[in-house]
Order: structure tokens, then C-alpha cells, then sequence
């Protein structure tokens, strides 16, 4: 019998091509978990390469890619990306949803789907970081107050949460945990790192 799982996650859309942690982190995974006999992958992907929503089959992954663009993320996550996002999960009925990070992926999840949450950061919420200039004037202030919204519906609708971004998330977002308990995972790292 399969599982079937919809991850959510920024995936490079060119695999040779991974910009950032969070697409390295779901690449090695998607590669591992797709690999299972026992789990249908569905991989929901929002990028800058495609002009219109596409779905694929890669080997034994089916990814579903939807446009977007960078200005104005955080509204977006919390709007347009997020309800597209929830569609896809109406539509395709998964059994368990595995978002990557706090995002449009965990912010608009429909009732009766169990959703796992893997945050990758924190950086909002460490008060060293607000002296950056990601986080001043007109724009920061958004920024924060966008950011922590997202933060807080993301693991509001977590029924498990991970962190792979260290051992002292628990502490740092023990008000929005709300008694939910933090498992740590490590990164996972591609096969090639073992021959």
C-alpha cells in the first residue's frame, strides 16, 4: 500500500541549478523519498521558470510547478500562492502534506490533511537580525510583521513540526508553539556524499 505525499517546497527547477538551503534540502529529500516503493510523491513548487501552472513526471516524482514572482512574497504567501497552493492539495487528496519552511505551502492548508512542518530558519525572530537592512524602514516593518504572520498560521496548521535549523527553535517560538512539540532532524545530504 502507498502513501501518498505532497510536498510543498521551493524546488530547483533545474536540478544542476540548486540556489539557496531549502532547495538543497528538498532536492536530497525528494531524491531519497521518491526512490520508495511504498510512497507516491507529488511535489508543489512555485518558480520563476515557468509562464504558466505545468505538472510533470520525473522519474517517479509527478512535480507541479506554478509561476510566481519575487516582489511582494510574504502577501503573496498569504493570498494568491497560499489558495493555490490549498487547491492543489483539494485536488490531488494526499494523505500527508510536507511543507518546506514556513510558507505559502503551510499557510492556507485545507481541513483533514495532516500537515508536517520542517522549518529551515528563524532569522525573524533573532532581534540581531532587525539591524540589518533586510528588516529597515517602511519595508522591514512589513517585512516583520508578514513574516511573523506566516510564521504563526504555518504552525498553526502544523500537526507535526521539525527543525533542521537547530536545537534552540523550540525556546525562541515557544508562543507560537502553543504546547506543539519540535522534533530535530539534520539536513539530509545527497547518496554521493557516501561513495
Amino acid at each position: 500500500m502507498q502513501i501518498k505525499v505532497l510536498m510543498g517546497t521551493c524546488y530547483p527547477y533545474d536540478e544542476k541549478k540548486v540556489r539557496g538551503g531549502v532547495e538543497a534540502v528538498a532536492l536530497n529529500l525528494v531524491q531519497a523519498l521518491g526512490k520508495r516503493n511504498d510512497i507516491e510523491l507529488h511535489v508543489g513548487s512555485f518558480t520563476q521558470f515557468v509562464k504558466r501552472a505545468q505538472t510533470e513526471k520525473r522519474d517517479r516524482v509527478v512535480f507541479h510547478w506554478f509561476p510566481t514572482i519575487k516582489p511582494l512574497y510574504g502577501l503573496r504567501a498569504m493570498t494568491i500562492d497560499g489558495w493555490r497552493f490549498r487547491l492543489l492539495c483539494k485536488c490531488l487528496g494526499p494523505d500527508v502534506i510536507h511543507a518546506q519552511n514556513v510558507s505559502e505551502y503551510a499557510t492556507r492548508i485545507p481541513p483533514g490533511i495532516p500537515l508536517v512542518l520542517t522549518i529551515h530558519g528563524v532569522e525573524l525572530f533573532e532581534p540581531v537580525m532587525w539591524n540589518t537592512r533586510h528588516f529597515q524602514g517602511i519595508v522591514g516593518v512589513y517585512r516583520k510583521w508578514i513574516g511573523k504572520e506566516i510564521f504563526r498560521l504555518s504552525i498553526q496548521n502544523a500537526n507535526a513540526v521539525i527543525s533542521i535549523a537547530g536545537e534552540y527553535i523550540p525556546n525562541l517560538l515557544k508562543e507560537l508553539l502553543n504546547g506543539k512539540i519540535i522534533e530535530t532532524i539534520p539536513n539530509p545530504i545527497g547518496d554521493f556524499w557516501f561513495q
